[in-house]
C-alpha cells in the first residue's frame, strides 16, 4: 500500500507533463519545420523513393533539438544571455528566408519542365526519311501505301526485305526511344536523385539548428513545469510527449508526400518556410523592443 501512494503522485507527473509537452509542441514553430524538412530537401527537392533514412534523421534533429532545450533549461543554461535573445530568432528568419527562395526556384523549374515536357521543338529539323513519302518501285503511289510489289514480300512474312525496294531505315523494327526526332517514344525517368552525404548531414543538423535557435529565449510553459518538477518522472513524460508530436509531425509529412503532387508540395514548403520566417522575425523583434525598453532611462530624477 505504501509503495502503491508513492509511485501514484510520480505516475501522474509523467502523463501529465507528457500530454503538456505534446499539446505544447503540436502547432508549434518546431512541429511545422519537422514536418517541412521531413517531406523536403533543399538540395534535391521533394523527398521520394527510399528516403526513410533520410527522415529519420529529420526526426532525430529535431528530437535532439528539444531534448537539448530541456536538458539546459533543467541547468540554467540559456544560449541566449551570451548573445542575446533576439538574435538567434533573426539568424533563423533569414534562414528560413533563404530556404523559401531555394523552394521557389525549384518550383519554377518543375514548372517549365512540366510545360515544355509535351511540346515538339520549333527548331527541330524533320527527319530525312519523312521529308518526302517514299513509293513503291517504279514511282506508283496510291495515297499513303506503297503499292503492292511481291517482289518485296519474297520472305512471306509481310516484311519488307532490305535492298529490295527499300531502305536500311524502312526495315529498321520500331524501338522505343530509337529515334530522338519528334514522334519518338520518350523513355521517361521517374527517379528520385540519389541520396548523398551531404543531403544526410542536413537532414540531421538542419532541423537541429532551426528547432533549437528559433525559441532559444523561450521560457515556454512546459519548459517551467519540467523545470519546477525536480523529478526524473516528469523529465521522461516532457521527453516522451515531444517524441509523440515529432512521430505526429513525421507521419503528417509521409502522408502528404504521398497524396500530394510534387509541385503542390513545393508551394507549400515555400509558403511553410516562408510563414516560419516571419514568426521567428516577429519573435525577434519582441525581444529586441523589450531589451531596448528594459534599457531605456526611467526619466526620473
Amino acid at each position: 500500500l505504501n509503495s502503491s501512494l508513492l509511485l501514484a503522485p510520480m505516475a501522474v507527473r509523467f502523463w501529465e507533463a507528457a500530454a503538456l509537452c505534446f499539446v505544447a509542441e503540436i502547432g508549434d514553430v518546431t512541429f511545422f519545420q519537422t514536418a517541412v524538412f521531413a517531406m523536403w530537401c533543399p538540395l534535391r527537392g521533394i523527398r521520394r523513393g527510399p528516403c526513410a533514412l533520410e527522415r529519420s534523421l529529420v526526426l532525430t534533429g529535431s528530437l535532439l533539438a528539444l531534448t537539448m532545450r530541456v536538458a539546459l533549461r533543467q541547468l540554467e543554461i540559456s544560449f541566449s544571455r551570451a548573445t542575446g535573445e533576439g538574435l538567434a530568432p533573426l539568424g533563423v528568419s533569414v534562414l528560413m528566408l533563404g530556404l523559401a527562395v531555394r523552394a521557389y526556384l525549384q518550383l519554377k523549374c518543375s514548372d517549365r519542365a512540366v510545360t515544355s515536357g509535351g511540346q515538339m521543338p520549333e527548331d527541330q529539323e524533320k527527319p530525312a526519311s519523312a521529308a518526302q513519302a517514299p513509293t513503291a518501285p517504279g514511282g506508283s503511289f496510291l495515297g499513303n501505301f506503297k503499292a503492292y510489289n511481291p517482289s518485296e514480300y519474297a520472305a512471306g512474312r509481310g516484311y519488307p526485305v532490305q535492298g529490295v525496294g527499300t531502305t536500311s531505315e524502312e526495315s529498321r523494327p520500331i524501338s522505343a526511344g530509337a529515334s530522338a526526332g519528334y514522334g519518338a517514344i520518350p523513355q521517361v525517368k521517374d527517379e528520385a536523385p540519389e541520396s548523398s552525404a551531404l543531403s544526410k548531414l542536413t537532414a540531421l543538423w538542419l532541423p537541429f539548428l532551426v528547432a533549437y535557435f528559433a525559441e532559444a529565449g523561450s521560457q515556454g510553459m512546459e519548459l517551467q513545469v519540467l523545470h519546477d518538477g525536480h523529478s526524473m518522472s516528469s523529465m521522461c513524460g516532457g521527453f516522451l510527449g515531444y517524441a509523440l508530436a515529432t512521430m505526429v509531425a513525421g507521419i503528417t509529412s509521409f502522408v502528404l508526400e504521398r497524396q500530394v503532387s510534387p509541385a503542390t508540395l513545393l508551394f507549400g514548403v515555400m509558403c511553410s518556410t516562408a510563414a516560419i520566417s516571419l514568426a521567428c522575425l516577429r519573435s525577434a523583434c519582441l525581444f529586441l523592443l523589450a531589451a531596448a525598453y528594459s534599457l531605456a532611462p526611467s526619466g526620473k530624477a
